[in-house]
């Protein structure tokens, strides 16, 4: 662990703060989820973990208020901390405790939750862009829908795209164009037939 020399002594009082207050965040999860007399105690807290930041955790403990932390920082790493553990033999070995989970389980979470995170960003920008994001629903409901089209159009043993766009958009009240309601059949159709 890397210390900044003109902030040396506020930073090992911030790590010596967190080394304590985590033992005392575990013993307020393991509380709140019923340790000992929850039968998915396990369950629960990484269900919790997973849907929630550190910092949201933090909040939700009131960690701040509770335990007197100084920043909202001090207090993420104080959940992280309680989560990981701290089992470092040669910075501050007297405050050695176990994590609620580990270090590899923790980082596993917290690596897969970053992820998530990304993806969700971005859908967000692609639907900011106005573009269609496709469910796989949406995919075979297309699929149904332009099985249904053959014969209404002037070639009766082809699909009418026009009747595809049109059903389309009124079943799941969108207003995609016939190219791309085209477009997205023939870019997806070979995850329809795996799905069949």
């Amino acid at each position: 662990m890397a210390l900044t020399p003109p902030h040396e002594k506020e930073q090992l009082q911030a790590i010596k703060h967190t080394l304590e207050t985590a033992p005392q965040i575990q013993k307020q999860l393991k509380e709140k989820f019923g340790y000992g007399e929850n039968i998915f105690f396990d369950l629960d807290l990484i269900e919790y973990r997973i849907h929630n930041f550190a910092k949201d955790i933090a909040e939700d403990l009131d960690v701040a208020s509770l335990y007197g932390v100084s920043s909202d920082n001090v207090a993420k790493v104080s959940v992280g901390s309680a989560f990981r553990g701290h089992n470092n033999e040669e910075f501050f070995p007297e405050y050695k405790f176990e994590g609620l989970f580990g270090e590899q389980l923790n980082d596993l979470i917290e690596e897969n939750k970053h992820s998530i995170y990304g993806k969700i960003c971005g859908r967000k920008g692609i639907l900011a862009q106005g573009k269609h994001i496709w469910s796989l629903d949406e995919l075979v409901s297309l699929h149904e829908i332009r099985e249904e089209s053959f014969g209404r159009g002037r070639e009766k043993t082809s699909p009418c795209w026009n009747y595809v766009t049109e059903k389309f958009n009124e079943r799941h009240e969108t207003e995609l164009t016939k190219n791309q309601v085209t477009m997205t059949y023939f870019n997806n159709k070979h995850r329809l037939s795996e799905e069949e």
